[in-house]
């Protein structure tokens, strides 16, 4: 009699302990993983990055590290770059004829800030790429990368003139000059029908 005394109060127990954990909330705070991780960054209220600057039509500038700050950056634009299943956060301020964009990147459990990109005229993707142009009127140069490793590496650096307003046409690779012919087969392989990231930013809540 006292066994079934025990065993029917263990089984009464255990349909309580059920019973609550299917009714009751748990209180378990999201870890940060390689899919919700961006999420977080957008939620945060305040946050600053170190990161070095590019811009296009300064080499030495390239090398400088500044201070970010979320309240500069209103929108952003998701994009998996180097296809891994991860997405990068780019996020965009700055006034709307030169606007910079910050890219940022999810590597090793971490949050890894990879460039600060002023006087932007474009973001491209194209397969594995992503390219920065900035310009103006009547240059342009356009910068490619690609992410390996949690790093934005440079594989093609293209300037070309766009107007008359310069009488013999100028067409540069890392800085040398080079055919017509030559610089657009280089330039169509990261451009050509490639996508502007340019429509797929949208305001932070």
């Amino acid at each position: 009699m006292k066994k079934r005394s025990l065993y029917f109060m263990v089984f009464v127990l255990v349909l309580t302990a059920v019973f609550n954990f299917g009714l009751s909330p748990i209180n378990v705070s999201a870890k940060t993983t390689s899919k919700n991780w961006y999420k977080k960054v957008l939620k945060k209220d305040n946050w600053s990055y170190t990161v070095k600057d590019f811009y296009a039509y300064s080499t030495d500038k390239r090398s400088e590290k500044i201070t970010v700050y979320k309240e500069d950056f209103p929108e952003y634009a998701l994009l998996d770059i180097n296809k891994d299943g991860t997405k990068e956060l780019l996020l965009r301020g700055g006034a709307y004829y030169s606007p910079k964009i910050l890219v940022l990147a999810y590597y090793k459990k971490k949050v890894r800030p990879l460039y600060m990109f002023y006087a932007v005229r474009g973001m491209f993707y194209k397969g594995k790429t992503i390219t920065y142009m900035s310009g103006g009127s009547s240059s342009n140069t356009v910068c490619t990368f690609k992410l390996k490793k949690g790093k934005l590496k440079e594989i093609f650096n293209g300037f070309h003139t766009t107007s008359t307003a310069y009488p013999i046409p100028i067409y540069q690779i890392n800085n040398k000059n080079v055919s017509r012919n030559k610089f657009y087969k280089k330039y169509n392989k990261y451009m050509k029908n490639s996508k502007n990231l340019d429509m797929e930013f949208i305001p932070i809540d």
